[in-house]
């Protein structure tokens, strides 16, 4: 088939390879291929996941894989999506598998597009020889199609916009040092600051990507354009698509200006907290159809909602939440925020979403000490931004331009009887105290590491 011919060019090159950056979540999912499970990659549209892809089945091919071993499909293509869907995928992979030996890697992109769970579920329990690899853009429609059938057979992966750490690539072991840093800021804290003196060029180095970064954020084609303009550019068209192929095509949810209209509210209020009658009244849309496109903005990996950490769980999942852009360079795009002047303008709340998006990666892609982010509020609006939740403690973190102990973060402190916190600032280091407490300021330039 032609089109099996075209999206599989290692077939006819043997010698077929692929190049480019090489993302954290690389050497993590090319080491778990082995394992006895279905491999799912999650994440937003464009940010990777067909070049990750690629680049494992590269890796699989240097490796010794016989390529007539490795079939990857796309169903981004409508062509082959139909054309699955008239014939059983089932009957397409038997015909490719038996003509080889040993193990079959089978790469499927955009998966959730088209009806095949049931007879991946029946071709992985039933034929050894297979190794799925699904990956898509829609949590939503992906957790759909895999309801029950696949429960408990995969290992799931999520791939988000480039980090500030894979643009700047070699970090000289400044990530390990951030992650113990989150563990136990007052040990390390000598230790960052040590490295953050002795290595004056790599961090000088940093700031012109921070720079380009706070604006057109990490989706690989915005990072890689040759200047902030053409990254905006594929900002709208990163926009476009997500709003034709995900909300259009698959989920399909016609009314799209509506569905716009509600982005650009959120654009305006990273930080804030959500209150969805608000937001009702704002945009006329009734409050179930704002929460209905609410959630396929989280489930579609464009927003993060934040719960608030209380002591008692049950009563913290009936407050309020704060919403953040996975992507500031989208936010930017979505809020018209493109220079930057405009974002001096807006430096508190751009600021805030940039430290968010950094440690949401790192508790996904590495930390594992770090299970979930918070943040706090009291009946009086004493605030902390941001409550990092780890098995063995609680690590409070401010976003501040200065370093400035301020009322909500010792209420916090004195409240839940914690000694030590993180400030993330502008430039300094620093550390302040008060009686027992001791707030660590570090520069927005160490996250970096991550």
């Amino acid at each position: 088939m032609e089109l099996l011919n075209i999206q599989n060019p290692w077939w006819q090159d043997r010698n077929w390879s692929i190049k480019g950056k090489t993302r954290i979540l690389f050497s993590q999912v090319l080491s778990r291929l082995d394992e006895d499970n279905i491999t799912i990659l999650k994440g937003p549209r464009q940010t990777g996941k067909t070049f990750l892809t690629k680049q494992i089945i590269s890796a699989l091919l240097k490796k010794g894989i016989d390529p007539e071993n490795i079939l990857y499909l796309s169903f981004d293509d409508k062509g082959l999506a139909e054309l699955v869907e008239k014939r059983r995928l089932g009957d397409l992979l038997e015909e490719k598998r038996r003509r080889v030996k040993g193990k079959f890697f089978v790469f499927i992109d955009e998966f959730q597009k088209v009806n095949i769970t049931e007879e991946i579920k029946l071709l992985f329990e039933n034929v050894k020889a297979y190794k799925f690899f699904l990956s898509g853009s829609s949590s939503l429609a992906i957790s759909q199609k895999i309801g029950e059938s696949l429960l408990g057979r995969t290992r799931t992966f999520h791939l988000f916009p480039f980090s500030l750490g894979e643009i700047k690539e070699d970090t000289l072991g400044l990530r390990d040092i951030v992650g113990d840093f989150f563990k136990e800021p007052g040990k390390i804290f000598p230790v960052l600051k040590d490295f953050y003196e002795k290595h004056p060029l790599f961090f000088e180095e940093t700031k012109g990507i921070i720079d380009r970064y706070i604006l057109t954020g990490g989706y690989p084609k915005a990072v890689l354009a040759a200047n902030t303009g053409e990254g905006f550019l594929e900002l709208q068209e990163i926009l476009n698509a997500y709003l034709e192929k995900d909300i259009l095509w698959t989920l399909r949810l016609g009314k799209i200006e509506e569905f716009r209209r509600l982005m650009e509210v959120f654009s305006h209020n990273v930080g804030g907290l959500v209150v969805h009658s608000n937001i009702s009244k704002d945009i006329g849309l009734n409050i179930r159809t704002v929460n209905k496109y609410s959630s396929i903005l989280k489930y579609t990996y464009i927003i993060e909602f934040l719960q608030p950490y209380y002591s008692n769980k049950i009563t913290s999942i009936k407050k309020s939440y704060k919403s953040f852009f996975l992507d500031i360079g989208l936010r930017n795009f979505l809020s018209q925020t493109l220079t930057e002047s405009l974002v001096k303008r807006e430096k508190g709340r751009i600021f805030e979403n940039l430290v968010f998006t950094q440690l949401h990666k790192a508790c996904n892609y590495f930390y594992s000490n770090l299970k979930k982010i918070y943040f706090w509020r009291n009946l009086s609006k004493n605030e902390v931004d941001f409550i990092l939740h780890s098995p063995e403690k609680l690590i409070p973190v401010e976003v501040k331009a200065q370093p400035v102990l301020e009322r909500g973060l010792r209420t916090f402190l004195e409240k839940e009887g914690i000694r030590e916190a993180i400030e993330i600032t502008e430039n300094k280091f620093a550390i302040l105290e008060s009686g027992k407490i001791k707030i660590y300021c570090v520069p927005l330039h160490v996250l970096v590491g991550i």
